[in-house]
């Protein structure tokens, strides 16, 4: 199956970006921590059951 993560910034900035399903964020954009808030992130990928291709999106908050 095919895979794809997209992690936004509420002003439309991509602060991350993979295609490895087993890569993860970890929360930092140009090896800067970023600031708590809200972040969008885009999933798509290709079923390999039904070989549909998905599209998921939503939010994300972040705080520490």
């Amino acid at each position: 199956s095919e895979y794809h993560l997209m992690i936004f910034s509420r002003w439309g900035d991509k602060v991350f970006d993979t295609r490895d399903v087993n890569q993860l964020w970890d929360g930092s954009y140009k090896g800067q921590m970023c600031d708590n808030g809200v972040y969008m992130y885009v999933i798509e990928y290709r079923s390999a059951a039904t070989r549909m291709n998905k599209f998921l999106k939503g939010n994300i908050t972040m705080f520490r």
